[in-house]
């Protein structure tokens, strides 16, 4: 699965819960699902696709775009998630590697 499929599939599924997604937010809820899901999702949609690392980073990135998309009034299209998909990984892979002499050990 490509990262634009797995973008459309992720925001397909729970712009579908919306509602549900708002009530667990205004109850501050929203982290029970992070716990309960998005294991979830590592195992059943890509978990055997990435690394750890790698998935957790997905992960935390899938989360915060959702929990901000509800924001909105309105759901996302899916051309929007698309734009959004492709801009993700345009900004990945032109982003300069980090200068590790900057970190201490």
């Amino acid at each position: 699965m490509d990262f634009e499929t797995l973008i459309i599939r992720f925001f397909t599924f729970w712009n579908e819960r919306r509602e549900f997604l708002k009530l667990l937010q205004q109850n501050n809820l929203e982290y029970r699902l992070l716990q309960v899901f998005m294991p979830q999702l590592r195992d059943r949609l890509i978990g055997h696709l990435a690394e750890t690392d790698i998935y957790d980073f997905i992960a935390g990135g899938l989360w915060n775009l959702l929990m901000g998309s509800l924001r909105s009034e309105t759901a996302p299209t899916t051309a929007e998630l698309q734009a959004l998909a492709l801009r993700i990984l345009q900004h990945l892979s032109s982003t300069p590697k980090i200068n590790q002499a900057h970190f201490k050990n």
